[in-house]
């Protein structure tokens, strides 16, 4: 069934990547399948690319995000 709706949206879309599997990465989100009821929902690998890419270090420790560290 899912391969039929696929093909279909396929037709009007043209070709699209398909995951199929527990694991999945959609939007910088890690997204995985833990059982029928639970997924799991994780950002840290984006994350870590976000700050790398940022240049800049981000390490420092602060009381509170509001205090001007300059």
């Amino acid at each position: 069934m899912n391969t039929m709706i696929i093909d279909d949206i396929s037709e009007h879309f043209g070709k699209l990547v398909v995951t199929r599997g527990k694991k999945h990465t959609f939007l910088g989100m890690d997204l995985e399948m833990l059982d029928e009821l639970r997924f799991a929902i994780g950002m840290k690998s984006y994350l870590e690319e976000a700050i790398e890419l940022f240049g800049e270090d981000v390490s420092k420790k602060v009381s509170s995000i509001a205090t001007n560290q300059t």
